[in-house]
């Protein structure tokens, strides 16, 4: 369980990075990020990945 945490986090921080690097280039409002962030957070905990 320990590891998949861990995965989960690692994916987690690399998709956080390049999706505030996307969202400044694009110009997009730090609300409208913080909107799809925890939508992909729900998203995960709804429906873990297989391990």
């Amino acid at each position: 369980m320990r590891g998949r945490v861990a995965t989960v986090g690692v994916l987690g921080a690399v998709c956080l990075a390049s999706a505030l690097v996307t969202f400044w280039m694009l110009g997009v409002p730090v609300w409208a990020f913080a909107v799809v962030f925890v939508g992909l957070v729900v998203v995960s905990l709804i429906r873990p990945p297989n391990d």
